[in-house]
């Protein structure tokens, strides 16, 4: 699941409560994410795939939020911990090409 494990709380701060490294520590920041990939073994492209998966999944909240029964009041409480400038950051990555350099094209 793409999205398994978000717990908004759109009354705090865009934080992390597992760090992806020890460097970047608890910051909910896209381009740390994607600097840390290399710690899981994943290239460039592989984490970018990763990132719009989980941004396709994420964009889909406030359907979620309808489908569970939550009321448009309940849910615009939400909207900080979903709509916010990270997203717009991931979205602005995702849609940025990758492209391969010839010297590691099939690698």
């Amino acid at each position: 699941s793409p999205a398994f494990d978000l717990n908004p709380a759109p009354d705090r701060a865009l934080q992390l409560k597992t760090w992806i490294t020890e460097d970047s520590g608890p910051d909910a920041d896209i381009g740390l994410a994607m600097d840390g990939a290399k710690y899981f073994s994943l290239k460039p492209d592989q984490a970018k795939a990763i990132l719009q998966e989980v941004l396709e999944a994420v964009r889909q909240w406030r359907h979620v939020a309808d489908a569970v029964g939550m009321t448009q009041q309940e849910a615009e409480a939400f909207v900080p911990a979903f709509e916010h400038a990270q997203q717009q950051q991931a979205q602005t990555l995702c849609a940025a090409r990758t492209i391969t350099p010839p010297d590691q094209a099939g690698s």
